[in-house]
């Protein structure tokens, strides 16, 4: 009786672990992707750049956050001056990227346009811009 109680216990073990391995190798950090959208999301919201008041004529590194999450909506303005491909560069970025901003007063959008593949990465956070509560979208592909 122990036997087959250690056999379907260690079925079910091999079961549970296969499935937690395919999981792993399944997921498609190997381009990058998942962990380079995370990265700029964060790199948006919650860093203010350098130099910390930056333009679009002297900004070396884009973030346009004055603290987490609370977006200065004069660098977003600053960002939406600039030229796409200058602003992957500055990002140091292989993917493409779509943002969207969107609160009562204030609406933005930058980047590529969305394509209609299943590889699209969709973050969205909550955000602070202008004293307004509002929400940040990135699309990366």
């Amino acid at each position: 009786m122990q036997k087959i109680e250690f056999g379907v216990g260690f079925l079910v073990f091999m079961i549970s672990f296969s499935f937690v391995i395919y999981s792993l190798l399944s997921f498609d950090y190997e381009r990058g992707e998942p962990l380079e959208g995370e990265v700029l999301l964060e790199t948006f919201l919650k860093d203010k750049g350098y130099p910390e008041n930056w333009d679009s004529s002297n900004v070396e590194k884009i973030g346009l956050a004055s603290s987490p999450n609370i977006l200065n909506k004069e660098k977003v303005e600053e960002l939406m001056k600039m030229e796409y491909k200058d602003v992957k560069e500055i990002l140091k970025i292989e993917g493409n990227f779509r943002i969207v901003l969107d609160s009562e007063n204030y609406k933005f959008t930058y980047g590529k346009e969305i394509p209609q593949l299943k590889n699209v990465k969709k973050f969205e956070r909550p955000i602070i811009i202008d004293n307004e509560l509002g929400r940040f979208y990135l699309y990366y592909w």
